[in-house]
């Protein structure tokens, strides 16, 4: 049932009841009333008779933006309301995705990601799923923003006020306490870290480092290299201790919702059976929940062959995440390729730790520079090409001629990380035309609670 209320303005009108049909990815419902779209915060596809206060102001004649006020009939993917965010129920714009079922969470956002592989790939696929553990306190990194009184704390969805006294459910235990009593240049941002010792870090950076971020998101990867900006370590050190751990905490394909406890963002990460520690600033990059780098480095390690004696790429590859698993699986020459001139330093750092490694870590180079201009510097095999590839880019995708110009060098296996399913498809849709098949996509719940995902998708060469 769509219906409207009251006088349109300039077409648009202030009331409307809807039934909500489809998620946009956004985190918004998806209902329409005659020939109109109607994206709905607070909604759920499957809810029904939804009364929606429309935004005139930021509609248009053919789509119209709202709220919901009441749900006439509840969708059988919402959930229990047991889940909140204190900062987002203040405003911020950290937790937009809490109305969904946690077990259902990563089903719907695969759902998503076919859709815009759909729509925007022009190709069908069905992604596998799963979500990562702990689905409360599981970020162990945040970009703060600081008000005009020197207060740190999240923005508000969609604009610049800063939400503070709030704590988002996202944190990991102790990321935020006590902010409230901290004060802090205005206008600066303040980065927090909580590394696999337990050891918080408090880090100001001047409004030169990515000041149009909205810290209540999850953090667009275009900023997340090659930051600028005047760091002043408040609390905590100058790096962090980052141990990988045996396994990660994920639920593959069927998403539990035996939800693992507020244990900490170190758990399972104080040892490593893989004896792999990274050692980085906390103002450098690295993945936000607590459980991805495991869960990502064993996914790497599946979806690639062993080719030995050849060679491989890790672009985009920050300092190394995936490195020395490309260097296992070739034994020969690796090149990680990152745009932050720091990232060389800690790779290699960090490279230092490996205890009994099964290569050679003189294999492995790092290269400080733009991906589209590091091609006449990357090693090649003998046959003048690249046996496996990891690319894991910004929000804003590879893009056709990045690939086509990996494509050009024929490697036999490619997995292509991408945390924005838009892009993605785009990307991923060149691959398909330069003759690539996907073999694996999985769609990885690793913001809970919110509506972003990273889709780990491997691609080989079709025959």
């Amino acid at each position: 049932m769509t219906h409207t209320e009251n006088h349109p303005h300039d077409g648009v009108p202030s009331h409307a009841t809807v039934d909500i049909t489809d998620f946009a990815y956004g985190g918004q419902g998806i209902g329409r009333v005659d020939n109109h779209v109607v994206f709905v915060d607070g909604a759920v596809a499957g809810d029904r008779d939804v009364a929606v206060d429309i935004d005139a102001e930021h509609s248009s004649a053919s789509l119209w933006r709202g709220e919901a006020r009441t749900i006439g009939h509840r969708s059988p993917l919402r959930g229990d309301g047991t889940i909140s965010c204190p900062a987002a129920e203040k405003g911020a714009g950290c937790c937009d995705f809490l109305e969904v079922a946690p077990d259902k969470s990563a089903e719907v956002k695969a759902s998503i990601t076919a859709d815009q592989m759909r729509r925007i790939g022009h190709f069908d696929v069905e992604p596998t799923f799963e979500t990562l553990s702990p689905y409360r306190g599981w970020r162990t990194r945040m970009r703060l923003a600081v008000d005009d009184e020197g207060r740190a704390g999240l923005r508000v969805k969609s604009g610049h006020r800063v939400v503070t006294n709030a704590v988002c459910s996202q944190a990991a235990p102790g990321l935020m306490d006590g902010l409230d009593a901290m004060r802090f240049t205005p206008g600066a941002e303040v980065i927090l870290a909580l590394d696999s010792n337990g050891i918080r870090h408090i880090v100001e950076v001047d409004g030169g480092a990515s000041s149009k971020q909205r810290s209540g998101a999850a953090r667009p990867r275009t900023s997340r290299r090659g930051r600028r900006g005047h760091s002043t370590v408040i609390e905590g050190g100058n790096y962090c201790v980052e141990r990988i751990s045996h396994n990660a905490a994920s639920t593959p394909s069927e998403p539990s919702n035996n939800l693992v406890g507020n244990s900490g963002a170190g758990e399972g990460a104080a040892h490593s059976a893989e004896g792999r520690t990274f050692v980085l600033p906390p103002t450098a990059f690295w993945q936000a929940h607590s459980g991805a780098p495991t869960r990502y480095r064993e996914l790497v390690r599946e979806l690639l062959p062993e080719v030995h004696g050849g060679a491989a790429w890790d672009l985009y590859g920050g300092i190394g995440l995936f490195a020395d698993i490309l260097a296992e699986k070739t034994r020969g020459p690796v090149d990680s390729v990152e745009i932050d001139k720091n990232a060389r330093t800690w790779g290699r750092r960090s490279l230092n730790t490996l205890a009994e490694p099964s290569f050679s870590p003189s294999s492995i180079r790092f290269l400080t520079s733009r991906v589209d201009r590091a091609w006449s510097s990357l090693r090649r095999n003998n046959k003048g090409g690249v046996d496996l590839v990891v690319l894991d880019p910004p929000r804003k995708g590879a893009g056709t001629k990045v690939i086509g110009q990996i494509a050009a060098a024929h490697p036999e296996a490619v997995v292509h990380i991408a945390c924005d399913p838009a892009t993605g498809a785009r990307d991923y849709a060149a691959w398909l035309d330069h003759g690539y098949e996907i073999s694996s996509m999985r769609v990885i719940d690793a913001f809970p609670g919110t509506h972003h995902m990273e889709i780990i998708t491997a691609f080989t060469k079709r025959s």
